[in-house]
């Protein structure tokens, strides 16, 4: 966090026996009134029952959020049900767009459909799921916009490329030491100037 309380969001939660969802999220604002939708959608996420997908669950987290927050916060987000069992994703990018996949030395990143808005902004949303399978090796990275955003001294940004290069010079170690690497090279390259944002990330790696 960027100070005291942040509007950070993520979580790891198992579904059943071969799904996870993953969901890394940014509410607009700082301080306690974001941390407050955090909380709130922390809450949601512990009781919904996700076995019937995530589309519905997008739908009435939208409407929640638009009806009694009178449009004064939305989320940008990534909500994805991974599939251990066929290596599958189904990704919904709620226009948050920080998903990546390291592949044999090369980034892809999948195409977000337009459709996709963050939440919040309007009564009715559709949102539009893209699916694809992860290959062996595969590490795919979702961070928050608080990591590249990062600037020094200077007023130079840290950037999207040294956010990737950083994590893809350790693709053989332990996703733990990828991190501890990123944001160590985050603080080198800081300096002595103060983090600007909450910073938030999800690796996964495909390890079959």
């Amino acid at each position: 966090m960027a100070s005291e309380v942040g509007g950070d969001f993520y979580t790891i939660k198992k579904i059943d026996g071969n799904r996870w969802l993953l969901c890394i999220c940014d509410i607009s604002g700082k301080g306690m009134s974001a941390a407050m939708v955090a909380t709130l959608l922390g809450g949601t996420i512990i009781f919904y029952d996700f076995t019937a997908g995530l589309r519905n669950f997008l739908e009435t987290l939208n409407t929640y959020i638009n009806k009694f927050l009178n449009n004064e916060r939305f989320i940008t987000g990534t909500f994805i049900i991974y599939d251990e069992k066929d290596s599958s994703v189904e990704l919904f990018d709620m226009g948050h767009s920080y998903t990546y996949i390291l592949r044999n030395g090369k980034c892809v990143k999948p195409k977000s459909d337009d459709k996709s808005i963050p939440l919040g902004i309007t009564e009715i949303i559709n949102p539009v799921p893209v699916k694809f399978k992860l290959k062996k090796g595969d590490v795919m990275v979702i961070i928050t916009d608080g990591i590249e955003e990062q600037i020094n001294p200077r007023g130079e940004r840290y950037g999207i490329k040294r956010v990737l290069n950083s994590i893809a010079g350790g693709m053989n170690e332990k996703l733990d030491s990828m991190k501890h690497v990123l944001f160590e090279d985050i603080k080198t390259f800081k300096e002595n100037q103060a983090q600007s944002d909450d910073m938030t990330m999800i690796l996964l790696r495909q390890n079959q």
